[in-house]
C-alpha cells in the first residue's frame, strides 16, 4: 500500500512537471501526427502520407488546437512577471569542521613490554 501511494505521488509530480513545461502539447502533437499518417496512408502511398502529414499544408483539427494552445501558453508566460527569488533563498550557513587533534599513542613495542611478565611464583592461593 505504501509503495503504491509513493508511486502515485511520484507520478503526480511528473505529470505536474510535464504539464508545466508544455510536454502535453508534444504528446498531443505526436498523437495528431500518428492519426494523420494512418488516415492519409489509406488514400495514398506511405511516402505521400508522410509528406502530407509533415508538410504543414494539411493540418488536422488536433494540430490546430495544439498550435493555439502553444500560442496561448507563450503569451501567458510573456505577460507574467518573473518572481523575485532573493527573498525566498535562505542565507548560507557556514559550518567549519572541527580541528583534527593528533593524540600520541604508545608504540606497539612499548605496550607489549608492559604486558610481558611472568606469573607470580608460587601461584596465589585462594583465601
Amino acid at each position: 500500500m505504501r509503495r503504491l501511494s509513493l508511486f502515485l505521488a511520484h507520478l503526480a509530480v511528473i505529470a505536474a512537471l510535464a504539464v508545466g513545461s508544455g510536454a502535453h502539447f508534444v504528446v498531443l502533437q505526436s498523437v495528431a501526427w500518428a492519426t494523420m499518417l494512418v488516415e492519409y496512408s489509406h488514400d495514398a502511398s506511405l511516402v505521400v502520407a508522410v509528406e502530407k502529414t509533415f508538410d504543414g499544408q494539411h493540418p488536422c483539427a488536433l494540430c490546430l488546437t495544439v498550435q493555439d494552445g502553444e500560442k496561448q501558453q507563450k503569451q501567458q508566460q510573456a505577460t507574467q512577471p518573473v518572481p523575485d527569488i532573493k527573498g525566498i533563498l535562505a542565507p548560507v550557513l557556514r559550518v567549519t569542521a572541527p580541528a583534527f587533534v593528533f593524540t600520541s599513542h604508545p608504540r606497539f613495542e612499548e605496550a607489549a613490554e608492559k604486558l610481558v611478565h611472568s606469573p607470580p611464583v608460587p601461584p596465589p592461593r585462594l583465601a
